[in-house]
């Protein structure tokens, strides 16, 4: 199964969005890095949030990562 944060990661940058411009009122830059690099966990709301401003659905990043349905 491909880790969460660096899909996240790979999506962000083909939207070019800086971590400051993705996180804002989500989590903190430093947060969302720590995401990124598989270091840190965030919750589920804030994973919507994410995937919401980098218009990008569940179901898309479930395709990518191989999500249990």
């Amino acid at each position: 199964m491909t880790e969460l944060g660096p899909t996240i990661r790979k999506i962000r940058k083909n939207r070019q969005l800086s971590l400051k411009e993705a996180a804002a009122g989500i989590l903190s830059y430093s947060a969302l890095a720590a995401f990124e690099r598989g270091e840190y966990t965030i919750s589920f709301q804030s994973l919507l949030k994410l995937l919401a401003r980098l218009n990008f659905s569940l179901t898309e990043l479930s395709s990518l990562v191989n999500l249990p349905a």
